[in-house]
């Protein structure tokens, strides 16, 4: 759940589209690589300003009290590299790297 957890941080960030945020993902590959990159490499992909907010980190009580919620409410994070991320989806320009889901999706969805 590391990777839901990570990924929940990195949408909390006002600043970062869905495009920003798939070319990171597509660049370093996990929410954690993104999240452990340093400054310098990040700029290089979303600029300064967004890079020194993706290391911010928020109160470890925020953080603790989103994941609280996602479990409690059994939404799943499900990111576009997920085996569980509907294909069809994939067809449409300009996707969403990540899904929360409550509830499941059936192939004929």
């Amino acid at each position: 759940m590391s990777d839901a957890f990570d990924l929940v941080d990195l949408v909390s960030i006002r600043e970062l589209t869905e495009n920003k945020l798939f070319s990171l993902l597509e660049h370093f590959q996990s929410p954690d690589a993104i999240k452990r990159a340093p400054i310098a490499s990040l700029s290089t992909i979303v600029g300064n300003d967004l890079a020194r907010a993706i290391k911010e980190t928020k109160a470890p009580s925020v953080r603790t009290a989103q994941y609280e919620l996602l479990d409690k409410l059994a939404i799943q994070v499900v990111p576009y590299y997920s085996e569980s991320y509907p294909q069809w989806l994939k067809m449409i320009d300009h996707f969403p790297p990540v899904l929360f889901i409550r509830g499941n999706i059936k192939p004929e969805d």
